[in-house]
């Protein structure tokens, strides 16, 4: 299951942008593995993206797969972890 998410950040620096990149990552990973443990996740593959400088953005896909969930609940675990990830970006953001 894939889900994506997208927010705007101009003006930050390029240290903002990693420490951003490294931040989402590692949250949605703490996210699902509180949720499922590790050896039940067949595959995890989470990309963390900066758009062009134009269009400075912070793209986010998260591809989850669990063999003991449905695909509706993958879809709902990787959208939740989004969430989650998302949140605490917009938190950093708020103090840059």
């Amino acid at each position: 299951m894939k889900e994506q998410k997208k927010r705007d950040l101009k003006n930050l620096t390029l240290e903002e942008l990693e420490e951003l990149c490294i931040l989402a990552e590692d949250e949605i990973k703490k996210y699902i593995y509180s949720k499922v443990p590790k050896k039940e996740v067949n595959q995890l593959e989470i990309m963390v993206e900066l758009g062009s400088e134009e269009n400075m953005n912070l793209t986010i896909e998260i591809n989850l797969e669990i063999e003991s969930l449905s695909e509706q609940e993958n879809k709902m675990l990787a959208e939740e972890a989004l969430r989650v990830a998302m949140k605490t970006i917009d938190g950093r953001l708020l103090g840059l």
